[in-house]
């Protein structure tokens, strides 16, 4: 009957485990609850852009590697001399690829696919090529967006 019995002298300590319970499970909860939110509901917002240089600079390097958003991106210049830029991201395994400038072209460390230049497949398993992304010029200044390119 002293369950019952607020009165008892173990009360106060069932009341202090019962709020550390709680607590961890609050505690473990709430990220849980927290990704489920971000997942059910993704942020809101634009396309990422990122500042790649001045269309100068980019012309001493054969390609210049930058992060937009969460991506990582290459830009590069055609044989016209026209900047394009291409996402490093895998179309098979989503591996970030990497430039080998002695073969031109890029290499998928995951499952050993490979891409020309122009991010075309030249050896599967990917069957998709790299996905371009928008190239502008804004007095001089390169700026890629993670939005994909019109070409």
């Amino acid at each position: 009957m002293t369950a019952e019995n607020p009165d008892t002298p173990d009360a106060p300590r069932r009341n202090a485990i019962t709020i550390l319970l709680w607590s961890a499970l609050a505690t473990i909860a709430a990220p849980v609850v927290y990704v489920a939110g971000r997942f059910i509901r993704p942020p809101a917002g634009g396309p990422a852009t990122a500042v790649a240089g001045t269309e100068a600079e980019l012309g001493a390097t054969p390609a210049h590697i930058l992060k937009v958003g969460s991506a990582d991106a290459i830009v590069m210049r055609d044989p016209k001399g026209a900047l394009y830029a291409l996402n490093l991201r895998c179309t098979h395994a989503g591996c970030n690829v990497h430039w080998n400038p002695a073969n031109g072209g890029f290499a998928c460390p995951c499952h050993g696919g490979r891409f020309d230049r122009n991010g075309q497949v030249v050896k599967g398993p990917p069957r998709m090529p790299l996905r371009r992304m928008t190239v502008t010029l804004d007095n001089g200044v390169v700026i890629v967006s993670d939005k994909p390119s019109a070409e």
